[in-house]
């Protein structure tokens, strides 16, 4: 959140992110359970330990989801005016075989404090209440 104009240098997600990204933090579980030696078709996959941390880091930076974020104008009526908004990137399949993109899985509340006037004569009354923001903060691959 920001009370003033965010500098240029401070955007986050200006530009459109483009894959492949670079899984953050350590691999998923889900991956690291993940059964490579056995094919559809009954046959046996052998693979050195190397070449299997290489295809699971190429497989994390493919399904990666990261979360991207634009700084977003909420008004003069709002304190802090400025919020940093999160978006999932949807502009290419996140899945193997493609189908399933970044769609968001968990959001974090902000509150906010709103100008709101009561009334135009002469018995005007104006107060700032709170207001509930969601921002999204994980990203998942999912249909």
């Amino acid at each position: 959140m920001s009370v003033s104009v965010p500098a240029q240098g401070n955007l986050s997600g200006s530009d459109p992110p483009h894959r492949p990204f670079k899984g953050t933090g350590p691999l998923p579980n889900e991956l690291k359970k993940l059964d490579l030696g056995e094919t559809p078709y009954g046959a046996r996959l052998r693979m050195g330990k190397k070449a299997r941390r290489k295809f699971l880091q190429w497989l994390w930076a493919y399904t990666y989801c990261p979360v991207v974020y634009t700084w977003k104008d909420l008004g003069p009526r709002f304190w802090p005016r400025f919020i940093k908004e999160g978006n999932c990137f949807s502009e290419r399949s996140c899945s193997f075989p493609e189908g399933m993109y970044c769609k968001p899985v968990k959001s974090v509340t902000k509150t906010f404090l709103r100008w709101y006037c009561q009334g135009w004569s002469r018995q005007k009354y104006c107060t700032w209440i709170p207001v509930q923001y969601p921002v999204i903060s994980e990203c998942k691959c999912a249909c």
